[in-house]
């Protein structure tokens, strides 16, 4: 589960980048009048439309927030997996099954909270979404 939140981490930062240089620096390019002069028509609608692709994609996606909540929720994890590592070593010494049996409530507890949170995330993302596609119609 870390691993695949650290992948959408990087995926989003990246996506993020991309999106904002598509945004701003196409956008400033189009915006001086010299290339608007030197380019041909098709050019500069080309570019137009991935200036408007990457804010469209920008705004609704919202890679920024995405890689945010996959960092904190695989530092969550980490977190979980370290606390899950040090009651395991002592449940181990000498065998103690009440506290093994802690452990694991404890785990499946961390992770039931972890994936509760990010459906949460997920979720507001989504209703912020809604929300701001209603206010533009």
């Amino acid at each position: 589960m870390e691993d695949r939140q650290q992948r959408i981490a990087r995926w989003s930062s990246w996506a993020d980048g991309f999106l904002t240089t598509g945004h701003y620096v196409v956008g400033g390019v189009l915006a001086t009048s010299f290339a608007q002069q030197q380019l041909p028509g098709s050019v500069a609608g080309g570019l137009g439309l991935v200036v408007l692709v990457s804010s469209i994609a920008q705004q609704r996606f919202r890679p920024e927030r995405t890689a945010i909540t996959a960092k904190r929720i695989a530092a969550q994890l980490r977190r979980l997996l370290r606390e899950t590592e040090d009651d395991l070593s002592v449940a181990a010494k000498p065998p103690d099954e009440v506290a093994l049996r802690e452990a694991v409530q404890r785990l499946s507890r961390g992770l039931t909270e972890i994936e509760l949170s990010e459906v949460e995330a997920l979720s507001a993302q989504s209703s912020r979404s809604r929300s701001t596609a209603k206010i533009r119609k």
